[in-house]
């Protein structure tokens, strides 16, 4: 091997030891490219989001008749806040956890199974604060947030109990006052840019308040006013999915 050979190997040896790890800047991403010992692979890490805003959706809120969307906006170097107005409709899960007075609900409740009754479009609101302990990246870590939500359902009950099919209806409500403390980790995809995944649990207080009509106990075709009010401590569980820019 003639001395040219040589330095021509040395040259490419040195050229490919500062590729190890070098910023990628052919589409001015927040990526470093990390090659390995196989010229054909490489892998990206991220460097942190870019975000400072992310729009989100919390498909398990469906099964509560709550459909909020959630506005996410970073306002200094540890703090998020989120407000989230909603629509809500009928409440399957109410019928599994907090229904009934005749017991057919896992915590039973003064809240009553009326039959005939039928949802209306309500509203809902939320908002929270959150603090990101110990990171640099916001939006990209574990936090800690105090939330505030309020949900009203609307809920037409018939006028006349025993014939539910063609009697007018009453308007009545539930209404569900909660305060939370939650505890989350939020983070951008490995895999998609600005797709943002938020995973919480938390513990709160739920007040429910609730104006219903029901059957009268001795007059069929009668219906009574039942109002009622209280409180329970709440446990709560969710996965918000959006998308950040």
């Amino acid at each position: 091997m003639n001395i040219s050979k040589i330095i021509l190997l040395a040259a490419i040896f040195l050229l490919s030891s500062n590729v190890w790890a070098q910023k990628d800047t052919s589409n001015n991403s927040n990526r470093v490219t990390v090659f390995d010992n196989s010229p054909s692979t490489f892998r990206e890490a991220k460097q942190g989001t870019k975000a400072k805003t992310v729009i989100k959706l919390n498909p398990l809120l469906f099964f509560d008749g709550d459909i909020p969307i959630y506005f996410e906006e970073v306002v200094n170097s540890s703090m998020t806040v989120e407000i989230a107005p909603g629509l809500t409709y009928d409440n399957f899960s109410q019928d599994i956890w907090e229904s009934a007075a005749s017991g057919s609900g896992i915590f039973n409740t003064p809240l009553q199974d009326v039959d005939g009754s039928t949802a209306g479009i309500g509203y809902s609101f939320k908002a929270d604060i959150k603090y990101f302990p110990g990171t640099n990246n916001l939006l990209d870590g574990i936090y800690l947030s105090p939330e505030i939500s309020y949900r009203h359902y609307s809920i037409d009950y018939p006028s006349n109990p025993a014939n539910a099919g063609t009697a007018s209806t009453i308007p009545g409500h539930t209404n569900k006052a909660e305060l939370k403390l939650l505890l989350g980790h939020e983070a951008e995809s490995d895999w998609i840019d600005n797709l943002f995944f938020d995973w919480y649990v938390g513990i709160g207080v739920r007040n429910t308040s609730a104006l219903q009509y029901v059957p009268d106990a001795n007059i069929p075709t009668q219906a009574d006013r039942n109002s009622v009010s209280f409180t329970r401590p709440s446990f709560y569980f969710g996965i918000k999915i959006g998308i950040g820019f």
